[in-house]
């Protein structure tokens, strides 16, 4: 039995070392390398480093996925993670998307080099967010912060620098980034006020992203609940908007919805904000 075992083990070892592994993209085949069988480069690559399931390097060449990178410096090349890359000179940042014009069949290659990034100190602060000694980066593309050193990712698309929040990368209006927090998907505090957020898909073209304070929220009882809605000692609000008339000692969410309605309070039931006829 244990003879057995070694010789599993050393299959195993010899299989990762000829890159044979079926679950590995990065395979040897026929004297070749190739990435999901499709040939590295010009098809010629013998002696290959692969750094992850994205990237690998020979002794002059680096590769996202089977794509040659021309302007890599192959001796100082290094992956970051399965998007970013980087050598002495360049930072690198690849990916892969799909086109209607061919109903989303054929997978193309993204790869777009920092050119302003600085190697040296670039560094990941997520999966998307990465940062130099100058700026930031979401999905490689540079965005600005007023101090790129403080900046911090949170939950629920928010972040903070010490100067101010921000929700997907815009910044809060009127927040104090020493004290902004997250609340809830959508909402969030500082040590003055609170705050909404969200995506305004109303007009043609990129959503566009809209924060606003809320307005008179009492920040000692604030809490949000589930559906957009929050409540204070004094107030309801949706959506980051008071709900006129609405009562806050008896407010609650109907879980589940009765008919049309989401919530209730002593005089009326609500959807999604909205009073509904009594």
């Amino acid at each position: 039995m244990l003879r057995l075992f070694s010789g599993l083990l050393a299959l195993s070892g010899l299989a990762w070392l000829c890159g044979c592994d079926s679950s590995e993209p990065y395979q040897r085949k026929n004297g070749s390398w190739t990435f999901d069988d499709r040939p590295l480069g010009d098809g010629h690559v013998e002696q290959l480093s692969v750094l992850n399931r994205r990237f690998a390097k020979s002794a002059t060449q680096a590769f996202y996925r089977h794509a040659l990178i021309t302007e890599a410096d192959a001796t100082s090349f290094e992956a970051l993670d399965e998007h970013h890359a980087r050598d002495r000179f360049r930072v690198y940042h690849a990916d892969t998307y799909r086109e209607s014009k061919d109903y989303f069949t054929t997978q193309r290659i993204r790869l777009t080099v920092l050119t302003d990034a600085d190697p040296a100190s670039f560094r990941l602060l997520t999966q998307d967010y990465a940062r130099d000694a100058q700026r930031l980066y979401h999905e490689g593309k540079p965005f600005l912060v007023r101090d790129p050193v403080s900046f911090e990712v949170l939950d629920y698309g928010f972040a903070r620098d010490k100067h101010s929040g921000y929700y997907l990368r815009t910044p809060v209006h009127d927040s104090n980034g020493a004290s902004f927090e997250v609340l809830a998907p959508h909402y969030a505090k500082d040590a003055h006020h609170a705050f909404h957020a969200d995506l305004d898909y109303r007009r043609s073209g990129p959503a566009r992203v809209i924060t606003r304070r809320v307005s008179g929220a009492q920040l000692a009882s604030f809490k949000v609940l589930e559906g957009g809605y929050a409540v204070d000692a004094a107030q309801v609000y949706w959506a980051g908007e008071a709900l006129p008339g609405a009562h806050a000692a008896s407010f609650q969410l109907l879980s589940p919805p009765v008919g049309e309605a989401d919530a209730r309070d002593a005089q009326r039931q609500y959807q999604r904000g909205r009073p509904l006829t009594p």
